[in-house]
């Protein structure tokens, strides 16, 4: 008895049909029009799906969503996009329950990469933990007692917009020094950036600089690896700056295990030392000793948790 998972990004989206036990049967993508919204993705979906049902090699019980957006999961209303206009107060799955006479189910797609990890990946196991996505930006999800933590207005699990420096840069969430304004891959790339042109010598980074007109966090891991001095400083403050962080969320939440996915999440050497740091720092150091783990699930971990909310939503019924 599969279901249909959903990923809708800001560059593509993908649909997947997973088993109970997160094996994906079937597996498809294409890129999203960032500009046309909810307009032109939804008869594409409705198309992509009527095609995979029609083939009856499946007979999926039910669909899942990730959404790359704030979701008001109480009225199962998508509230906006992170990466487009045209998707405001949209009632996707609505729309998709109507036409295919499946429940249907949604959130946002940081909560749903939690879920992923924490039904099929590094999570697995661990009754409660928090989940970092670190990326273009920082996201997060909270499962407590096996179950997402949503809150009162569905905007719970926002670990990237915990304010660690309240003189630091501006945020996308309008605030400023918050984790995803000092951690994330565009932050990563600003520093850089802004280290380079302030005069500070660095040969590799210049250079890239100079060669591209631009630089990626990408670049500051790779100069980071071979001995960059000023690369090197750069990851170490952002390091630093991810654990206030987490300090912060595991005062807060005391979860049983800390799981981080995203490019740079995974990226080499994000982790290193980590947990050492942040486990030496909690609330009477010693009591307790909470891991922090890589992601497993890689690019797969929001698709496998819209699978995981929709097998919940399907044993509920």
């Amino acid at each position: 008895m599969p279901v249909v998972a959903v990923d809708i990004g800001g560059t593509q989206y993908r649909l997947a049909v997973v088993s109970r036990e997160g094996e994906m049967l079937l597996h498809q993508r294409a890129r999203t029009n960032r500009e046309a919204g909810a307009k032109w993705l939804l008869p594409r979906l409705r198309a992509e799906l009527r095609e995979l049902l029609a083939k009856g090699e499946h007979s999926p019980q039910a669909i899942g969503i990730g959404f790359g957006g704030p979701v008001d999961f109480a009225s199962q209303t998508i509230l906006a996009s992170l990466h487009a206009p045209g998707w405001e107060e949209v009632d996707l799955c609505g729309e998709l329950e109507r036409e295919f006479a499946l429940p249907c189910v949604i959130d946002n797609d940081a909560n749903m990469g939690g879920l992923g990890e924490y039904t099929y990946g590094a999570g697995r196991g661990f009754g409660s933990i928090l989940y970092y996505t670190v990326s273009t930006g920082v996201g997060g999800g909270v499962i407590i007692g096996g179950e997402l933590f949503r809150g009162s207005h569905s905007q719970a699990g926002e670990l990237g917009h915990i304010p660690i420096s309240l003189d630091g840069p501006a945020c996308t969430c309008g605030f400023r020094g918050c984790v995803e304004a000092l951690c994330s891959g565009l932050a990563i790339a600003r520093q850089a950036r802004e280290a380079v042109e302030k005069g500070k010598t660095s040969s590799s980074l210049r250079t890239i600089l100079e060669e591209k007109g631009g630089l990626t966090a990408k670049d500051v891991f790779d100069c980071t690896a071979s001995g960059d001095a000023l690369a090197q400083g750069i990851l170490a403050k952002v390091k630093n700056a991810f654990a206030r962080g987490l300090i912060g969320a595991i005062n807060c939440f005391d979860p049983q295990a800390v799981v981080v996915g995203g490019g740079v999440g995974l990226a080499p050497g994000f982790l290193d030392g980590l947990e050492e740091q942040v486990n030496g720092s909690l609330v009477i150091p010693g009591r307790r000793k909470i891991p922090i783990l890589r992601g497993s699930l890689g690019d797969n971990s929001v698709l496998l948790g819209a699978a995981a909310l929709a097998f919940r939503t399907i044993d509920t019924y």
